[in-house]
């Protein structure tokens, strides 16, 4: 039984900080503070395409390999399961956050525009740190560092080609 528990502590997390940073935003824009500039304006996000894909391909590539990088060290440095766990808080408290600020903000077609906006990627993304967090935990009997470092760039590169091109097809 507590292995499966174990199994589904993070989604656990994740929805209760989704729901949670929801109701605590929804408390704070009812008392008359203003979240509008957090929110994903349409056209912000056209006019985002209009870069050119090499320059878009690149940036977000370095940026991604970034916080890749941050993340190994953070997990060598500390144990993984903690900062593992403080990512997927951290992703469901913004998750919450803009699911609420959107709402508020333009209504369903916003909320629209913003899972558009991080659907694929981000999919890809949480399964790069889910594996980096399994291979620092020891749970990948394999641990093969140069294949450990193969996977996570092909992950890291095909997350930055849905991030760069999944939406443009959309706005079209």
């Amino acid at each position: 039984m507590t292995n499966k528990l174990q199994s589904y502590t993070s989604l656990l997390m994740a929805l209760c900080a989704i729901f949670f940073s929801s109701v605590f935003i929804n408390i704070l824009i009812r008392m008359g503070f203003a979240f509008d500039y957090l929110a994903f304006d349409l056209s912000d996000l056209i006019g985002g395409t209009e870069v050119p894909y090499l320059t878009s391909f690149i940036f977000i590539l370095f940026k991604r390999l970034k916080q890749a990088f941050l993340i190994a060290v953070l997990m060598k440095l500390f144990k993984p399961s903690y900062i593992y766990h403080v990512i997927i808080l951290g992703l469901g408290f913004f998750y919450g956050l803009m699911m609420s600020v959107q709402t508020f903000a333009g209504g369903i077609r916003e909320v629209g525009v913003f899972l558009l906006g991080i659907f694929p990627h981000y999919v890809i993304y949480i399964l790069a740190v889910d594996m980096m967090y399994k291979f620092y935990s020891g749970k990948i009997f394999n641990r093969s560092f140069l294949k450990f470092i193969t996977v996570l760039l092909i992950m890291l590169v095909l997350g930055v080609i849905f991030e760069g091109n999944f939406l443009k097809i959309f706005l079209r």
